[in-house]
């Protein structure tokens, strides 16, 4: 989402600047934003893996060991 509508869903005094999403992920997830991060890179990685066996791939070639 681009800087441009912040100021709908935020008002000024509640941005944080110390926050890379300025506080948006906590006021509308209720959620820190390396959660919500975490959270979405394990549900890519299930998509990914459910993929690669559709297309018979072995897993080590659709998310990589230490990933």
């Amino acid at each position: 989402m681009a800087h441009y509508k912040l100021g709908v869903a935020l008002k000024s005094k509640e941005l944080l600047h110390d926050d890379i999403m300025f506080g948006l992920t906590e006021h509308i997830l209720r959620a820190e934003y390396m959660v919500v991060k975490e959270a979405i890179y394990v549900q890519l990685e299930k998509l990914a893996i459910q993929i690669g066996k559709h297309l018979g791939l072995k897993e080590d070639l659709v998310v990589p060991k230490g990933w």
